[in-house]
């Protein structure tokens, strides 16, 4: 089904009820496409919130499928860490299967080809995947517990770059294209200064350094 067919569909008050199970006592934290129009994906999650599930939902008729079904002994946090790839070839999921919070590649049917970043350490939020250069942005606690910096890596979890140079707290914004981002960046003592770079890092211009 195509997305003009849908959104025809919608102005024509059609609707399509998804089968999410016999469960009634769950949760459904997140509703997200896929690149593929016909296709939704629907997390799952039981009462205890000890496990999720990764449906993918038919939009034609409702049918569902369990594509990735993860468990914890104690309780697993929802994140919007979900991406898809374009052409159906798979996604990236944020898990801490391993004790830390990464990030790991899945093929379109659920099965996993490889833990994109890895380390006694967190991610604390995902920035995006720029589907041409392959590379993936991030922020994490690698360096310490105190600092928040950014990073690239490349989807098979090589060429991963630092991208922050400053201790401290480091935040972006990326372009559509992710050519360019807009960083801000603060510690302790220096309030946000703000600055504009290329996807390498690249200094480009001092937008804000906030200087009395």
């Amino acid at each position: 089904m195509r997305l003009d067919d849908i959104e025809k569909n919608y102005r024509l008050g059609t609707l399509t009820n998804v089968d999410i199970g016999k469960e009634t006592d769950i949760y459904i934290p997140r509703i997200i496409w896929t690149t593929d129009a016909n296709t939704l994906s629907v997390q799952r999650m039981n009462r205890l919130q000890n496990k999720v599930e990764l449906l993918f939902a038919n939009a034609t008729d409702g049918s569902t499928k369990v594509i990735l079904t993860e468990e914890a002994k104690t309780y697993i946090d929802i994140a919007d860490n979900l991406r898809f790839l374009a052409a159906n070839k798979g996604f990236i999921w944020s898990s801490e299967m391993d004790g830390y919070n990464h990030l790991y590649y899945y093929d379109i049917n659920g099965k996993l080809i490889n833990q994109i970043t890895k380390g006694n350490w967190d991610v604390i939020d995902f920035k995006g995947f720029d589907e041409k250069a392959k590379m993936l942005y991030y922020v994490s606690t690698e360096v310490s517990q105190t600092d928040r910096d950014l990073y690239s890596v490349s989807l098979d979890g090589k060429k991963k770059t630092k991208l922050s140079t400053k201790k401290g707290t480091t935040d972006a914004s990326f372009s559509s294209s992710f050519k360019f981002y807009v960083s801000t960046w603060s510690d302790a003592n220096t309030p946000y200064v703000s600055e504009l770079h290329s996807a390498d890092g690249k200094l480009i211009k001092v937008l804000e350094d906030n200087k009395e």
